[in-house]
């Protein structure tokens, strides 16, 4: 599967193999349509492939035999995985709450299911736990590197996020992301079922926001 840095490449290749070029830019275009340069160590490489070989293919019975624009790209293939996402988690990471909540505005309207930013806040607050168990126990820098198995510039930054937490603001953080997840499928912490709307769970997130990050 190939790599952040090798996705262009490759995306040549298949076009080529489907009997089309990619003109200036449109493989670049490509490439972060799909997420590919999004340096977060847990994007499904994978699916991105997946995806940008359907793409290709579609494209080639747009432009049979042509050359495929940066415009086409732009008009033709939606935005996978919108780089907002991982701002928002940053800002989340970071408790700027007021960019946080912009953010998280934003993906709403832009149609990325609640479900989806509950599944990514819950990746990257239990990272936070165990860097932040680590920070206690005196590990961090280079050791941290090696205890949490990730580049230096993603440990860096998860050990800077999670020293805006304690312990316990992540674990209370932690169980309302719980709430908001079952808020989101119609269902109550007792197991009852409860009203879901998308407008309702929308407010909930902000709400879950303003009283992990505010604190």
């Amino acid at each position: 599967m190939p790599t952040r840095e090798r996705m262009e490449a490759w995306i040549v290749a298949r076009a080529r193999e489907l009997d089309i070029s990619m003109g200036q830019g449109a493989a670049r275009l490509l490439a972060e349509r799909v997420g590919a340069y999004v340096r977060e160590s847990d994007v499904d490489r994978r699916r991105q492939t997946q995806l940008v070989d359907g793409e290709l293919q579609k494209l080639s019975l747009f432009r049979p035999g042509g050359t495929v624009s940066r415009e086409d790209i732009a008009d033709l293939v939606a935005e996978a995985v919108p780089g907002s996402a991982w701002a928002f988690l940053d800002a989340v990471g970071s408790r700027r709450l007021p960019d946080a909540a912009n953010l998280a505005e934003r993906l709403v309207a832009d149609s990325v299911p609640i479900q989806v930013l509950v599944a990514q806040l819950h990746r990257r607050l239990r990272e936070l736990v165990i860097v932040r168990e680590h920070i206690d126990s005196g590990i961090r820098g280079g050791a941290l590197v090696r205890e949490m198995k990730v580049q230096p510039f993603r440990a860096q930054k998860l050990e800077e996020q999670a020293r805006q937490w304690s312990a316990g603001g992540l674990t209370t953080a932690l169980d309302g992301l719980l709430e908001l997840d079952l808020a989101s499928k119609g269902i109550a912490l007792d197991g009852s079922a409860r009203q879901a709307s998308e407008s309702r769970t929308s407010l909930h997130l902000l709400q879950w926001l303003a009283e992990s990050l505010g604190r």
